[in-house]
């Protein structure tokens, strides 16, 4: 089963596929927060997605700011509403700041970079997922 990563914003929310041996993830495609219960929708009915790792936006100094109790409203309305996948909150502290790095030097795309910090998101839930089972 895939897993599907989210970055929610207040316009843009990027999103992040991983492969079905739930290794590796890749950007996937950043839809606006009004699109998003609508692609939720037709992926799941397209994809074998399990679960959906949502970007909790703590801030630097572990605190809930207007962000964090915006995306937790978000996460809560998904989560009831599309309840044949898992859902779970991951710490997503630096993941703008590092898919911004990633895209430094190329034309500002802030569109693109929510599906990089997605990815950024879902890669480290794999990754603490693999290093359990390892």
């Amino acid at each position: 089963m895939k897993k599907l990563g989210l970055d929610i914003g207040d316009v843009w929310v990027g999103t992040a596929l991983a492969d079905a041996m739930g290794i590796t993830c890749r950007p996937f495609q950043t839809v606006t927060l009004q699109e998003l219960d609508q692609f939720i929708e037709e992926l799941l009915q397209r994809e074998p997605i399990d679960t959906v790792v949502v970007g909790h936006p703590i801030t630097a100094g572990g605190k809930v700011s207007q962000q964090t109790e915006s995306t937790e409203k978000i996460f809560a309305r998904l989560k009831e509403r599309f309840k044949e996948v898992s859902w779970v909150l991951w710490d997503e502290r630096f993941s703008t700041k590092r898919a911004a790095s990633v895209t430094k030097g190329r034309k500002k795309n802030k569109k693109g970079e929510h599906s990089i910090a997605a990815a950024f998101v879902l890669q480290s839930y794999l990754d603490s997922i693999a290093h359990l089972m390892g």
